[in-house]
């Protein structure tokens, strides 16, 4: 049967379909979330400056555009006081600021803070990933100037959910997503104390730990939706499909059947319709779950680290060579085996029929 001629007995049940998608999307994208996980888990165990650091710093590059030198790769004891800036994206508030690469923050400017007195590099992390509205923020920081450091105030524009407005689509679904993912990445570490003790970091691994639990669950949730959906297309599709064969066949002149026999028939009504119920199920299933896990993964991957990611990407081209080549050999030999199924079908219903002449002939 033409692969086309299957989608007439699918596409009337597009209710349970698009159930079917929904759930396989979920699935693909919440596998991706959980292996997303491991990189806070790795945060919190292994760097000095703990979930709330990364999720500040995180944040800050979110809403300003501008990343931070880790402090445990800084061999400057002032690395404690102070947020060297390694990167600046160009169009970001801090680049409209004037912010350059290199620059180091020393405060930023409070009512009862002392005139050139420093701050705790995660404090003003805190303060640069948490605050929002409307003005801005005088930033005090020290900049390389042919050679030396000199003292520059600058002021950093205030981010808010509303900065973007006013520009076009892409740019405001783009800081909408930014928004949204810094705001809930702060509510949710403001759970934990923002020290970096034992208990914190114990308090921290539970919470991620309870994180993974519910995307597992629902993970198995959606799972058992795919499941059960895709075994009813498949179900209803091959009762539907014998229905037709069967209603074929009763209308069939006699005496194609004196010629060829009924074996092939009957094969094609058996073997083959369960053959394309597994082709349905595949195609319903792993063909659609396994290119969209993949693609999910490939964004965590590029949110991760886009560069690496590329260069594993261009070795895709050389597996998609093999996995064709492959290809084409499996459907010449599931086409070998078909044939010889209706053939051993053919040779048992004759024996079987004419028992008595085989026994007779011994």
């Amino acid at each position: 049967m033409h692969l086309g001629r299957i989608w007439k007995y699918v596409l009337p049940q597009w209710p349970r379909v698009i159930l079917l998608i929904i759930s396989i999307t979920m699935v693909s994208s919440l596998f991706a979330l959980s292996f997303l996980t491991i990189i806070p888990i790795l945060k919190v165990m292994m760097s000095p400056e703990g979930l709330h650091g990364w999720i500040d710093r995180n944040s800050c590059k979110m809403r300003y555009g501008m990343t931070f030198y880790m402090p445990d790769i800084l061999h400057s004891q002032d690395s404690v006081y102070g947020l060297r800036v390694q990167k600046i994206e160009d169009g970001e508030l801090a680049n409209k600021a004037g912010l350059r690469p290199e620059d180091i923050i020393i405060s930023i400017e409070e009512p009862n803070l002392p005139a050139g007195a420093k701050q705790e590099y995660m404090k003003i992390l805190a303060k640069l990933a948490t605050t929002d509205g409307q003005g801005s923020m005088t930033l005090n920081l020290h900049r390389l100037v042919n050679g030396e450091f000199l003292s520059q105030k600058l002021n950093l524009p205030m981010p808010n959910a509303q900065m973007y407005d006013q520009a076009g689509f892409t740019a405001r679904a783009s800081w909408a997503g930014k928004w949204f993912v810094s705001e809930q990445s702060e509510k949710i570490a403001a759970l934990l104390p923002r020290d970096n003790s034992k208990g914190a970091q114990r308090e921290a691994v539970k919470l991620i730990m309870y994180g993974m639990v519910i995307i597992t669950l629902f993970r198995c949730f959606f799972t058992f939706l795919q499941k059960y959906y895709g075994a009813k297309v498949v179900q209803v599709a091959t009762a539907r499909i014998r229905e037709t064969m069967f209603a074929h066949a009763m209308n069939m002149n006699v005496g194609h059947f004196s010629s060829f026999g009924t074996s092939d028939s009957i094969s094609r009504m058996i073997s083959d319709v369960n053959n394309i119920g597994k082709g349905i199920k595949a195609f319903l299933g792993k063909d659609i779950q396994e290119p969209m896990k993949a693609l999910f993964m490939l964004i965590m991957a590029l949110v991760i680290n886009w560069k690496l990611t590329m260069i594993f990407i261009f070795a895709a081209p050389a597996v998609m060579v093999i996995f064709s080549k492959f290809g084409k050999k499996v459907r010449k030999y599931a086409k070998r085996s078909l044939q010889s199924t209706a053939s051993l079908l053919g040779k048992l219903q004759e024996s079987i029929s004419s028992l008595k002449v085989v026994k007779v002939y011994n």
